[in-house]
């Protein structure tokens, strides 16, 4: 397998357990965010339970009302179009899966229907002036029923709410299930990256090991060291390509091995030759150096003012270059502050278009206030009346101790009268069942009416800081508009000063146009300097070089002797030296 297989392989491997690794935690996410919408969801339900809780002890308290003072009944006498009726039949109810909230659910269908016909039946009677009959109906069928819906919409609220904390909890349970797979999963992804690496860098490294002991003989002038690397891959061509450049490299040291003896038998022979013509050429050497001295000086000269008029062009090109980039970056501020100006104007235009949205919002707000205020004035309204329904009942209950009182002093008189008093007896007896039962009912009407004023004083509570809570938004929401107009007028400002930043850049464009144009017109005419400097440097360095020429031969005529002389002593010292070098090398 070919090195970078194996690399491709490895990131592959790596690459697979990264893609396994986002899967677990995108699973993990799209469950934790599907229990946390069926909490949601529950939530929902819930407060929508809550809602019709309060409705029916309302509906309760409207219709007792109606029955014991005359007031005209304002609540839903059809249980189908009621809150708990519209809820029983929305999808909310019909897609519940809990059984003991569908048992529960299918508990208070019953009494509900029950209390809402009755409902209607109480208000034809009381239209009909039956109002003795009516009150027994309300008091022995329509409370006991409308307290077991009431209980039954309790125990609802409360299943909702054990069947959201189940949920939390498995929320919980499911991110530290989800957490220890992720745990799992990283350490065996670095498990199994580690050996990965290391099968990988040991298969790499091995025939690396291998040839560099071969270098390393090689180096210590072992020719005849070969490499032997059995994995197929590039490693193997390498080995094979290295074994046959050695191959080469020993066969070129043992020819050169043998040219050296032979070139040492011929320098033995360089010795005895050219000793005579030095003195001939002394005068002519001297008459030509004096000469070339002074063209050298008028080359140096000429060769000093070409590569100063040199170092001018390449200034001025410089100049040019900075002067180009100087227009482009010109340019480039040019768009960006003409992107920005319209970035500014369209900021501007977004702040004008909520400077409406906040007007718009401020009138709700003042709205709703208004609306809140009135529906606060009709609760003490009400709170002031359920009052007087606490002394009209204090009232009964005096009038009920009365009665008892004058049934148990009927009672004695009729035992005075004796066998004429009994018929008396008996009328005293009932009056005081009646004084009894009257007595009873004013207690438990006492007792609903203090939850009712609980509860109207708790809603006044609650009304009252709602008005606070919009008075607070009202005054936020003016704040928001005044910093709108601030941005607003500051936006504006800084678009006038962004056109003109624009129209300073436009001069600047003009004025580097015109130094680029007098820059071009001074870089042609120093082209035009340096050529005809060149054309003189051009003929200094012919006569130059012809003198050259002249001192190189006579030179070489004086030279001649000398180097032939020492010819034979040099060349038998290099060959000596050769044939050294060459025998430390091993060949065979």
């Amino acid at each position: 397998m070919k090195i970078r297989m194996k690399l491709f392989g490895g990131f592959f491997i790596v690459f697979a357990i990264g893609i396994i690794l986002a899967a677990v935690g995108f699973i993990s996410t799209d469950k934790l965010t599907l229990l946390s919408e069926d909490i949601l969801g529950l939530s929902e339900t819930r407060s929508s339970v809550s809602s019709i809780l309060i409705s029916h002890y309302i509906w309760r308290h409207g219709l007792s009302e109606t029955v014991y003072s005359g007031t005209a009944f304002t609540g839903s006498l059809d249980s189908n179009t009621c809150s708990l009726g519209k809820w029983l039949n929305s999808d909310d109810v019909k897609n519940v899966k809990d059984p003991q909230s569908v048992e529960l659910l299918n508990k208070v269908i019953e009494p509900h229907a029950f209390i809402h016909s009755k409902a209607g039946e109480i208000i034809n009677l009381l239209s009909n002036g039956q109002t003795g009959e009516a009150t027994r109906i309300f008091r022995e069928e329509v409370l006991p029923k409308t307290q077991e819906v009431i209980t039954g919409l309790t125990q609802i609220d409360g299943r909702y709410g054990e069947v959201i904390n189940t949920e939390i909890h498995q929320i919980y349970d499911s991110g530290e299930y989800f957490q220890r797979m992720l745990i799992i999963f990283s350490i065996a992804a670095f498990i199994a990256s580690v050996v990965l690496a290391l099968i990988i860098t040991s298969g790499i490294m091995k025939p690396i090991i291998s040839i560099s002991g071969t270098f390393k003989a090689v180096g210590e002038g072992d020719l005849t060291a070969r490499t032997n690397i059995t994995s197929k891959d590039e490693m193997r061509d390498f080995s094979d390509t290295f074994n046959v450049a050695m191959e080469k490299i020993r066969n070129l040291m043992a020819n050169i091995g043998k040219e050296a003896e032979s070139l040492q038998s011929i320098g033995n022979t360089l010795a005895s030759n050219m000793t005579q013509t030095a003195a001939a050429v002394n005068q002519i050497t001297t008459n030509i150096q004096s000469i070339k001295s002074r063209v050298i000086n008028q080359s140096a000269s000429v060769s000093q003012t070409h590569a100063t008029m040199e170092q001018l062009v390449g200034n001025i090109s410089k100049l040019n270059e900075h002067i180009s980039d100087q227009g482009n970056s010109l340019s480039q501020a040019s768009s960006a502050i003409e992107e920005m100006v319209a970035n500014i104007n369209s900021v501007t235009q977004t702040l004008v278009n909520n400077a409406g949205n906040v007007q718009t919002l401020q009138e709700a707000s003042e709205v709703g206030r208004s609306g809140l205020q009135e529906v606060s004035a009709d609760i003490q309204e009400i709170a002031r009346e359920s009052e007087g329904l606490l002394e009209i009942n204090s009232v009964m209950e005096n009038i009920s101790s009365q009665t008892n009182l004058l049934s148990m002093n009927a009672a004695i008189e009729a035992a005075h009268a004796g066998e004429a008093g009994k018929g008396f007896a008996v009328v005293a007896a009932e009056i005081r069942k009646l004084a009894e039962s009257s007595s009873e009912q004013s207690k438990t009407i006492g007792t609903v009416l203090k939850k009712i004023k609980s509860s109207i004083d708790k809603i006044t509570s609650s009304t009252t800081n709602v008005l606070n809570k919009f008075e607070a938004i009202d005054s936020s929401i003016k704040t928001v508009a005044m910093q709108e107009e601030n941005i607003r007028n500051a936006m504006e400002e800084q678009g006038v000063g962004s056109k003109q930043i624009l129209e300073g850049i436009s001069n600047v464009n003009r004025i580097t146009r015109e130094v680029d144009e007098s820059s071009d017109a001074m870089h042609q005419g120093a082209k035009e300097v340096i050529q005809e400097s060149a054309n003189l440097e051009k003929s200094t360095q012919e006569i130059t070089s012809g003198m050259n020429e002249m001192a190189s031969g006579t030179h070489q005529i004086n030279d001649a002797v000398a180097q032939v002389n020492g010819a034979s002593s040099k060349n038998r010292d290099a060959i000596d030296s050769l044939i050294k070098e060459v025998s430390r090398f091993k060949v065979a």
